[in-house]
């Protein structure tokens, strides 16, 4: 074959390689903005057919993904048996998930978004809220207390896995919605224990958990369930932790729990960092330009190689694609409600943007050791491509020191094309959750959702039960 035709192939094979790789440049709420467009605006009908129709969202890879995305959809429509079909499929999959060997290999030589998604801690546990929800809506009690009780399980499993460390293990919001399943099964007991235990998380953060204040409705449950199971004791020195005293007037009004979700959780994009790989007493470590940075080399990626073969790459510098959120402003200023025309406030219970920015924050350098090993492994398995292409070109006269520069070329150029940071999550989650209890002393009573100032949603309330929850999403 004449060098004319190898640069005609090596060329197309360079063409199609960019045509490939450019795609990979959006980020995945780029390639899935047209859902997620639908999906803010509440067009839940144009929402799931884009569901549907959406590549990125169908391949096995972000199979989770898409459980959780079509879980919450089915949600949002009231298709509440659908939804949790959804929701279970995805729960079955976190719990038999597992890398095989080559999903291992491909997430190691190009990037992790080759990788099935893994979900994040806190949408493990959004994913029991929503799910408890829709058992509650479809009358089974019972399944949505199993739901609540896997609250606990899961906590059990982060403490754990992080054994401890100061980060994410418990969820003050899922706890709340703990206590009030187990008061909907009128288990006042181990509402209680629920209750507080979201009350000491906020008590041991001074107050503040992951940018929500304790709620007073909060301290409220804490001490009528105290008070409902006799544990005198304890509602005394909660009634001195809170500063108040508890009303042991029981009233015996029906009560509305009313959760509104606004806005959007944030995005990931990617962001580009520059790192220097360094040798000190044998061990590899990374630095950064600005020098905030000091990572230790993560030998779990290191496989057949050594160090030797590492530091005989002599890099300069590692460009380091990281994803890094950002946020999706709610246009709601103001949010309150109105029963029967009396004002009653909202209170904040889940931030779930906060959340989001603050639990990758607590991997960064955990991720950042991987990535940077991950390419410096890469790169040595680059250069040994490379100059093997050359050496056969040397062997075979067939072959010009031209082509093998050119499939060398190939093959960096495939290496930083490839080159991805991981820009999934679920973002149909809301940015905020806001909840009140109100008593209702009428037996149908208007309920108003004031938004800005001006009344945003209206509905008429119904009550049957001595406790009755109920959810709504501002999508905006």
């Amino acid at each position: 074959m004449s060098n004319r035709f190898r640069y005609i192939k090596l060329n197309r094979a360079f063409a199609l390689l960019w045509m490939l790789f450019f795609l990979s440049c959006a980020t995945y709420h780029e390639r899935a903005a047209k859902y997620y467009g639908y999906y803010s605006t509440g067009e839940w009908v144009k929402a799931n057919k884009a569901l549907e129709s959406n590549r990125l969202l169908q391949s096995n890879r972000n199979q989770l993904l898409y459980f959780f995305e079509k879980g919450k959809l089915l949600h949002s429509m009231g298709v509440y048996d659908s939804s949790n079909y959804f929701f279970n499929l995805a729960d079955v999959y976190m719990e038999d998930q597992r890398k095989t060997i080559g999903n291992a290999v491909v997430g190691t030589i190009m990037n992790p978004m080759m990788k099935p998604y893994q979900a994040e801690d806190f949408e493990q546990f959004m994913m029991h809220y929503y799910k408890a929800l829709n058992y509650y809506y479809l009358g089974d009690i019972n399944a949505a207390l199993v739901e609540a009780r896997r609250i606990s399980l899961k906590e059990y499993a982060l403490d754990d896995k992080y054994k401890r460390d100061k980060r994410y293990q418990q969820d003050a919001f899922s706890l709340i919605v703990q206590g009030i399943i187990y008061e909907l099964s009128n288990d006042q007991n181990n509402a209680f224990i629920s209750y507080r235990n979201a009350a000491n998380l906020y008590i041991d953060n001074d107050g503040v958990y992951y940018n929500v204040t304790m709620p007073q409705q909060l301290q409220e449950d804490v001490l009528r369930t105290a008070y409902k199971v006799g544990f005198y004791d304890e509602l005394s020195r909660y009634e001195g932790i809170f500063n108040k005293r508890f009303n042991r007037n029981l009233s015996e009004d029906p009560e509305l729990i009313l959760f509104v979700e606004t806005g959007n959780a944030p995005v990931k994009v990617e962001k580009n960092l520059f790192f220097t790989m360094n040798s000190h007493g044998g061990d590899l470590f990374f630095a950064d330009q600005n020098g905030g940075f000091n990572i230790p080399f993560n030998t779990a990626m290191m496989g057949s190689y050594s160090a030797r073969d590492l530091n005989s790459l002599n890099i300069k510098s590692f460009r380091v694609a990281f994803p890094g959120y950002v946020e999706r402003l709610s246009t709601v200023k103001s949010l309150s409600l109105q029963v029967d025309g009396t004002p009653t406030s909202l209170e904040k219970v889940e931030d779930i943007n906060t959340l989001a920015f603050e639990v990758l924050r607590q991997r960064t350098v955990q991720e950042l050791a991987s990535t940077l090993s991950r390419l410096a492994v890469k790169k040595l398995i680059e250069e040994i491509a490379v100059k093997a292409a050359k050496e056969a070109a040397k062997k075979d006269s067939s072959k010009s020191q031209a082509t093998a520069e050119l499939v060398g070329l190939g093959i960096q150029l495939f290496s930083a094309l490839s080159e991805k940071a991981d820009t999934r999550n679920w973002q149909s989650l809301p940015h905020s959750i806001y909840y009140s209890r109100v008593k209702v002393k009428n037996d149908h009573s208007n309920i108003d959702v004031v938004v800005n100032g001006k009344v945003y949603h209206s509905f008429e309330f119904n009550a049957q039960d001595q406790l009755t929850i109920a959810n709504y999403t501002i999508t905006q």
